[in-house]
């Protein structure tokens, strides 16, 4: 469909909406609290809400890492031999980087320790002396050697997908090339492994030879090598300058040669550049968010905002306002193609009042879902969709799009009234059918995502209801899109368009039923007014008076 196609269709609907509803004013309040309902739902308040949470400092260090860790591998360490990275998760002040090197048996030779650096920041100091030095490094490489150790001794491990956040995790990387993980939730609990049953053993036996190596590390035993990457941005190109750890003298980099450099032009403009999973944590850390709503909310964040947007401080109130904006310019388009199409002209102070009300409704209606949904990861009320197999998230979704099409429909009905463009009568009635009009199209669109969810089936042939998190979401949007993208439907996205196009049918069925209703109370009074003049008209003594008088008798009279 051409752009010229779809601007004549949504003219010709547009007009039928308006001669649905008689004046142009009721068909613009309907028109602003469904499209403010839309935009609320469609604005990801908790996507402005992670953002506002983001650590720039904390970013750019886990930039730093994922971009030294992938760029030395490829360009420098692939080219020597069959080198591995098994960086583990062992708290603050741990190891940024962990490479061994294999023979043809798997069994690990070589040893390189690696710490990442964005820009000017310098190496810290602690008990064990400067980081990165000969002290620090073998102290940390001993411990781990030990834990390495410990887990290839264990006994009764079991299988277990790793969470987000394990208080400790080591890895091993297995002859397929497949990387396994073993994690324990404290220090206290027991291990488990990431992998199947039969991989342990091999993880095993490879952990055990990992332990040794480190362990005789630290206890300079065998040499090992040590680096510094120091990550410095240059536009939207990165540098990663690569130092001997071993020439070190003091915390800073300056005045040392680098051994080698890598330059990486355009990096920071790209996305994907920082790990779904460090933007999770922080979101599990500092929102409570479960482990898929987190992962879900990380990979959704990676897609939309390269490097630079996502290290930039964002406030919530200027996120919120962000989408708001986008919100009020496409209703005050509407509503100046509703005014133009009904009467050939373009009002500028109406068109101020329904972009407005739309910014103030999407807005509040945001504020709504961040409150909401701060309950809910609090446990309060995540009970409330339970009755109908539907996500709690979904629920405040559809609550809050409910709030800001509510919100804006009264700023624009009784901005209406105030500003001199309706009477009252009309605005209270406007307000009224909008209201109805997203109720219906909030609850049509949840209970629709329910049914799907409670007995539908995704693309892959599994039944949507086995699934939980953000999986399940998208299978129940994709379901709505005729399937996934790669099965030959419109996928999530074109759910979501589905989705919003019925909410959106509901809501103009449900406010026209109003009006409609509103139409034939007002023709019965009529019809009720009329026939009590007929009946006081059609009395004798009440016609002589008037025939009495009226001009024209009273004229005779004086003749």
């Amino acid at each position: 469909m051409t752009l010229k196609t779809k601007i004549i269709a949504a003219s010709l609907l547009l007009c039928h909406a308006t001669s649905l509803f008689g004046a142009v004013g009721d068909a613009e309040a309907i028109a602003v609290g469904g499209t403010s309902a839309a935009a609320t739902a469609l604005a990801r308040a908790d996507i402005a809400l992670a953002r506002s949470v983001l650590n720039p400092t904390a970013l750019r260090g886990s930039l730093g890492e994922n971009v030294a860790s992938k760029a030395f591998m490829k360009n420098v360490l692939a080219k020597t031999g069959n080198w591995q990275s098994v960086t583990p998760r062992s708290g603050p002040q741990g190891l940024d980087h962990l490479f061994i090197k294999t023979d043809q048996n798997g069994i690990p030779r070589q040893l390189l320790v690696g710490e990442s650096k964005y820009n000017t920041s310098p190496l810290g100091t602690t008990k064990d002396g400067t980081q990165m030095g000969e002290r620090w490094t073998n102290k940390r490489l001993s411990a781990l050697g030990t834990r390495y150790l410990s887990v290839a001794q264990e006994t009764g491990i079991k299988i277990a997908a790793v969470p987000l956040s394990p208080n400790r995790q080591i890895t091993v990387v297995l002859k397929n090339g497949q990387t396994v993980h073993f994690w324990k939730e404290s220090s206290q609990a027991a291990w488990k492994f990431s992998g199947s049953e039969s991989q342990l053993a091999e993880a095993q036996k490879l952990a055990k030879n990992y332990g040794v190596l480190f362990q005789d590390a630290g206890h300079g035993q065998i040499t090992y090598r040590s680096r510094i990457f120091n990550i410095i941005p240059r536009g939207n190109d990165l540098e990663i300058a690569i130092y001997d750890a071993k020439n070190l003298n003091g915390r800073h980099l300056k005045g040392l040669i680098p051994t080698g450099t890598i330059k990486l032009p355009n990096a920071l403009s790209g996305k994907g550049l920082i790990p779904r999973d460090d933007l999770a944590r922080t979101f599990q850390s500092k929102l409570g968010y479960s482990d898929a709503q987190a992962r879900e909310v990380a990979d959704k964040l990676v897609k939309e905002y390269n490097a630079k947007q996502l290290m930039r401080p964002v406030s919530l109130p200027k996120s919120v306002l962000g989408s708001s904006g986008i919100a009020a310019v496409a209703v005050a388009g509407l509503d100046a193609i509703f005014q133009y199409v009904t009467t050939g002209q373009v009002d500028a102070g109406r068109l101020a009042l329904s972009g407005g009300s739309a910014l103030l409704g999407v807005a509040a209606g945001q504020g709504i879902q961040i409150g909401l949904d701060r309950l809910l990861d609090n446990r309060r009320v995540g009970s409330l969709a339970a009755p109908l197999n539907c996500s709690a998230r979904g629920l405040t979704t559809s609550l809050s799009a409910f709030g800001g099409g509510v919100i804006a429909t009264a700023l624009f009905s009784y901005g209406s009234y105030f500003l001199g463009y309706s009477d009252l009568r009309t605005a209270n009635r406007g307000m009224i059918a909008g209201t109805a009009g997203a109720a219906a199209g909030g609850l049509a669109t949840w209970g629709a995502m329910s049914a799907v969810a409670a007995w539908g089936t995704a693309s892959t042939g599994t039944a949507i209801a086995g699934l939980s998190g953000a999986a399940a979401q998208g299978a129940t949007l994709a379901w709505f899109g005729g399937g996934a993208v790669a099965a030959g439907g419109g996928g999530i996205a074109g759910g979501g368009m589905v989705l919003a196009a019925g909410g959106g049918v509901v809501a103009l069925i449900a406010a026209y039923g109003i009006y409609k209703w509103y139409q034939l109370s007002d023709a019965k009074d009529e019809n009720k007014r009329i026939r009590e003049l007929l009946a006081a008209y059609s009395q004798d003594s009440t016609m002589n008076k008037i025939i009495n008088n009226s001009p024209f008798v009273r004229a005779l009279g004086h003749r």
